[in-house]
């Protein structure tokens, strides 16, 4: 599935970047698997693209790079793994409470 790179997102409105990292973020936000389902269930590209900067913004999310098989890098979106640790840990402390 080709999708278009939309130019009215909210990342278009920073002025701390230039045009090609403002692309490369949208390229990275848009290259999520779930994103054709996404679309098939009517979201748009623009709506996807505020939501994982929101996200990202928040500190929910971080763009990492790792090299493939053939030595090129590529960029993914993965939760941060401090927020994983943390929830675990507060749904245990949760849990501890309950059974005093």
């Amino acid at each position: 599935m080709k999708i278009e790179i939309p130019t009215d997102t909210i990342i278009d409105a920073r002025a701390d970047l230039d045009n090609d990292a403002k692309q490369i973020l949208k390229v990275i936000y848009l290259a999520s698997p779930a994103l054709e389902e996404a679309i098939a269930h009517g979201v748009t590209p623009t709506e996807v693209i505020y939501s994982v900067e929101q996200l990202r913004q928040a500190g929910f999310v971080e763009i990492v790079s790792r090299q493939d098989k053939t030595g090129e890098t590529r960029y993914e979106l993965r939760p941060r793994a401090n927020l994983v640790g943390s929830n675990r840990q507060a749904h245990r402390q949760k849990i501890r409470r309950r059974r005093r």
